[in-house]
C-alpha cells in the first residue's frame, strides 16, 4: 500500500514541475502510426494502401537550462499493397539531435528540436542509403518533476542514392508524434 502511495504521489500533475538544468539527461521514446489510401481514377488502375509503424528512441543532454545535445534512433516499418500484392520496406536512421525546451508553466513546456543524420531503406530487395533530417515543435506536459508527456508536428525527410546504381529517391513525411520522456538529474 505504500508503494502505491509513492506511486500515485509521483504521476499527480499537481506534483509536477521540471526543473531541467545543465547536467540534466532526458531519455525518450515515441512512437509513429500512419495509414494512407490513394484510389487512382484512370480505368485500369489500383487501389494503394500504405500502412507505417514507427519507434524513436532518443537521448539529449542538456547543456543549459533549454538547450540539449543527443542523438536518436528511429525504425519505420512500411506495408504499401497495390491491388492485392503487398510489398514490405523498413528504414532505420541515426542522427545527432539538438533539443531547445522552453518552460510556459510549472507543468508545461514548449520544446523544438532539429535532427540530420543517416537513413537507411531496404524494400524488394533493394537498397539505398543517404542523409536525412527532421524538425518538430510541440507541448511536453510534465506528469512528475522526472515524466513528462510529449505532444507534437513533425517533419522527417530523406534523400537517398539507391544501390547498384539504381538513381535517388527522396521522402518526406509530415506526422503527430505522441511520445514519453524521463529525465536523470544530475546532482
Amino acid at each position: 500500500m505504500r508503494i502505491a502511495g509513492m506511486l500515485l504521489a509521483l504521476l499527480v500533475p499537481g506534483a509536477a514541475g521540471a526543473e531541467i538544468g545543465a547536467g540534466t539527461v532526458e531519455l525518450r521514446g515515441a512512437g509513429q502510426l500512419g495509414f494512407e489510401m490513394t484510389i487512382a481514377r484512370a480505368p485500369g488502375e489500383a487501389k494503394v494502401e500504405t500502412r507505417r509503424l514507427g519507434l524513436q528512441v532518443g537521448a539529449l543532454e542538456y547543456q543549459t537550462p533549454r538547450l540539449g545535445l543527443g542523438g536518436e534512433v528511429s525504425l519505420l516499418k512500411t506495408t504499401r499493397t497495390v491491388s492485392g500484392v503487398s510489398t514490405d520496406g523498413t528504414s532505420t536512421s541515426i542522427a545527432p539531435r539538438l533539443g531547445l525546451v522552453h518552460p510556459v508553466g510549472q507543468d508545461v513546456a514548449l520544446f523544438g528540436e532539429v535532427l540530420v543524420g543517416w537513413a537507411e531503406d531496404k524494400t524488394a530487395g533493394r537498397r539505398a542509403s543517404g542523409v536525412s533530417w527532421g524538425l518538430g515543435a510541440g507541448v511536453k506536459c510534465f506528469l512528475a518533476s522526472a515524466v513528462s508527456l510529449d505532444v507534437g508536428l513533425h517533419y522527417r525527410g530523406v534523400r537517398l542514392e539507391v544501390a547498384g546504381g539504381g538513381g535517388t529517391a527522396s521522402g518526406s513525411s509530415l506526422f503527430a508524434g505522441l511520445g514519453l520522456s524521463g529525465y536523470l538529474f544530475a546532482k
